[in-house]
């Protein structure tokens, strides 16, 4: 007696499990207590295994196998079973996703200076981004947030005899005429902008008496 078997995988007969496709032996007794010998003639099948390893840039990947299709949104490794021709197929996907990195800057600059770092140019306020190109070869954001300070400006009014020094707040006039006399100071403090003092200057004459 024979017996043909075509599975997948492994076939179990009786006790024993095969793995490989042969002819096989095995002799039983029939309910009459005589000898019965059984052939099997065995076709084990495996499904195909198919493998890919994918790094890419970006929040997600498009899969496509079998003809399915899956959004991935994070690394990892992914297998799907698909039913082929004879058995199961196997896709397996080791996927890394190298998101963009992305990175704020916060500056404050002086009217009339220019921000000149890490590629940009800016000299008025607001919000600037540039895409450059990471370790991973991905895009990296930089996003500057940028501030521009005015100087704080003092107004300030003295009176002076004439032909005298006035040599407050940073100032040194000879006294001759009347007038406003500003003077500019740099403060060296990050994020601080000029001081410009205008000095209103009121001078008053100096009367000269002979006296005989």
């Amino acid at each position: 007696m024979s017996l043909s078997i075509d599975t997948c995988y492994s076939y179990t007969w009786g006790d024993d499990t095969y793995y490989e496709s042969g002819e096989y032996v095995k002799e039983f007794l029939t309910t009459e207590g005589c000898d019965s010998i059984v052939t099997l003639n065995l076709t084990i099948r495996q499904g195909a295994n198919y493998e890919e390893t994918v790094e890419t840039c970006g929040y997600e990947y498009v899969w496509t196998y079998a003809g399915n299709v899956e959004t991935l949104t994070a690394s990892g490794t992914y297998t799907r079973t698909v039913a082929g021709e004879f058995c199961d197929d196997t896709y397996t996907l080791h996927l890394t996703l190298n998101a963009p990195d992305t990175t704020d800057l916060y500056a404050q600059i002086c009217s009339g200076e220019t921000y000149n770092q890490y590629g940009f140019n800016e000299s008025e306020a607001g919000d600037y981004e540039l895409t450059l190109t990471n370790a991973a070869n991905c895009d990296s954001i930089v996003r500057l947030h940028l501030a521009v300070g005015s100087a704080t400006i003092t107004e300030l009014a003295a009176e002076v005899c004439q032909n005298t020094h006035y040599t407050e707040n940073g100032f040194d006039i000879l006294a001759e005429t009347a007038g406003v006399f500003t003077h500019s100071m740099t403060i060296e403090r990050p994020g601080t902008c000029d001081s410009i003092v205008n000095l209103t200057l009121t001078v008053l004459p100096t009367y000269y008496q002979e006296i005989s």
